[in-house]
């Protein structure tokens, strides 16, 4: 076998990456994905914290805990003039 294809048979050593990185980096993406989803719930459910934390399978308490841990707030609905509705 020429040495050009033997050579790239040949595997390379993976590049070295702190695991701290990857660790860290996982925990980014989940946090986005659950404030997407958060946010998500709260818009399908009109800004109705209960039904929204129903939606994702959380207490009550557990979807304000986490609001609050990712800043957000319930959605204003224009219907009731920029109000927050009532859960």
């Amino acid at each position: 076998m020429p040495d050009e294809i033997r050579a790239s048979e040949t595997p390379r050593p993976a590049p070295e990456v702190a695991l701290g990185d990857l660790k860290e980096a996982s925990r980014e993406a989940a946090e986005r994905v659950e404030m997407d989803m958060i946010r998500a719930a709260l818009r399908k459910t009109g800004g109705n914290v209960t039904r929204a934390a129903k939606t994702l399978g959380l207490s009550r308490k557990g979807l304000q805990i986490k609001m609050r841990q990712y800043g957000l707030e319930r959605e204003k609905n224009a219907d009731t003039g920029g109000r927050r509705l009532n859960d």
